[in-house]
């Protein structure tokens, strides 16, 4: 089920550009609630489902994928697709790549030329390309 969730560092990066919407999901680190384990001084980082409606200091929420491609176009304006890439005498002849496109501008933006092994290895990609163009 965690796959389904962006991973730490992209919802902290999320977090920064003003994603606030309610998650499934978040983050947290054990140390920040010792009443789960008073005894642990660890501060391994715990995924956790159940239904958040805010971040705090302590907590990061975790949006689906799905989420955070909803939050880019309808925050910025930033419509983005992963395609598969028939590529000619590989080992495996299907590979993905993205595409970004900028409503305003109504064309491309950004189109990545070089093609993923994975379906989310491009979806990654893809959301830390969108996290650099809105930081710019």
């Amino acid at each position: 089920m965690e796959k389904e969730f962006i991973p730490y560092t992209l919802a902290l990066e999320l977090k920064s550009l003003g994603f606030d919407e309610p998650c499934f999901g978040r983050y947290y680190y054990k140390e920040s609630y010792p009443m789960l384990n008073p005894r642990s001084k660890e501060t391994e980082l715990v995924f956790e489902l159940g239904q958040y409606l805010e971040q705090t200091e302590v907590t990061i929420l975790a949006p689906t994928f799905s989420q955070t491609f909803r939050f880019f176009r309808e925050k910025y304006g930033l419509h983005s697709y992963i395609e598969p890439v028939l590529v000619e005498k590989a080992n495996s002849p299907i590979k993905y790549d993205y595409v970004i496109l900028e409503v305003s501008h109504q064309n491309d933006l950004e189109y990545n030329n070089l093609p993923y092994h994975t379906f989310e290895e491009a979806e990654s990609a893809c959301l830390n390309k969108l996290i650099e163009i809105v930081k710019q």
